[in-house]
């Protein structure tokens, strides 16, 4: 696969301080030995519950976020600003004081190259490709509406050019009309710029809808990686099948599984073994507590379990 962007076994570390007045300082990993792949015009879901490292790995491909461990290779294709992010709050992610045009014309005028005439040109063109007339360019982000501000987001960030978005719960903040509208334009500009998109989402829906590509998150790790189609038709992983047993899907084959119960681990004190077993009705005593399992490739995509070829489908 030629990659736009290649993760090659990241990890991220955090000082986190005591609780105490005294209580030493402690080493928190959000994402650990994490390895992937975005390939030009391919799409990456990314998917897991909250706190299991989603967003850190989001701030590691955008390069905000220098890794503690590992390294970020990028595609001589890849200019400065052809990675660019679309959050999940759009009135948080634009500026209250400027004009939506003007916010627009700093980046296209970023890039380079381009006249005052020019740059306007190119501010009521990436309005028009997110469905937006070019009077929005004279508003501010509170005059418009919830799904108007992210698809001003998107438009903002087409304007630099970019050959990889990185989206990070672009949908949380919105109904559900309005996450399936914009759902609808990621896919659309995906098929008609070639973008390549890491869609990061607990929406499994949204990421069956619109991603090539699924990789499961769990404690800072991947744990099962493979086709869209191979991963919500046949999951290996515990863990993955509890996620699909969730999707409100009458044709979900998961929807007679059993969902495990149970949090997620605190990052600061993981269970040894694998971080799932507290949670996996597949536990095996003796060896899911304290082993904990690599990622291992296979002709159905990778997985990390003890019991990869029991868990086939």
């Amino acid at each position: 696969m030629n990659a736009l962007l290649s993760l090659n076994a990241v990890s991220q570390r955090f000082e986190v301080a005591g609780q105490g007045f005294l209580a030493p300082t402690r080493n928190l990993t959000a994402v650990d030995g994490v390895s992937l792949q975005i390939a030009a015009g391919r799409s990456l879901g990314l998917v897991g519950e909250s706190g299991c490292g989603k967003s850190t790995l989001a701030r590691i491909a955008t390069g905000f976020l220098s890794p503690s461990v590992g390294t970020v290779s990028r595609s001589h294709k890849l200019g400065n600003r052809s990675i660019q992010m679309v959050f999940q709050d759009p009135l948080s992610a634009l500026d209250p004081r400027m004009r939506i045009g003007a916010q627009i014309d700093e980046v296209v005028a970023l890039v380079g190259g381009r006249s005052r005439p020019e740059i306007a040109a190119r501010r009521d063109q990436v309005l028009e490709q997110v469905g937006l007339n070019t009077g929005f360019a004279t508003r501010f982000p509170h005059e418009i509406s919830g799904g108007q501000r992210q698809r001003v987001v998107i438009a903002r960030a087409l304007a630099a050019d970019p050959q990889l978005l990185v989206c990070d719960e672009p949908l949380a903040a919105l109904d559900l009309s309005l996450q399936a509208q914009i759902l609808a334009l990621l896919t659309r500009l995906k098929a008609e710029l070639g973008l390549a998109i890491l869609f990061i989402s607990h929406q499994l829906p949204t990421v069956r809808f619109l991603c090539d590509e699924v990789a499961v998150m769990y404690a800072g790790r991947i744990v099962e990686q493979g086709s869209t189609d191979q991963i919500f038709a046949a999951p290996r992983h515990p863990y993955t099948r509890m996620l699909l047993s969730t999707m409100l899907d009458p044709l979900s084959p998961m929807q007679d599984f059993a969902p495990v119960t149970g949090e997620p681990p605190n990052p600061l004190d993981l269970p040894p073994g694998c971080p799932f077993h507290p949670r996996c009705a597949q536990m095996r005593p003796g060896l899911c507590e304290l082993s904990r399992p690599s990622l291992e490739a296979g002709p159905q995509g990778t997985i990390a379990c003890h019991h990869a070829n029991e868990m086939a489908a």
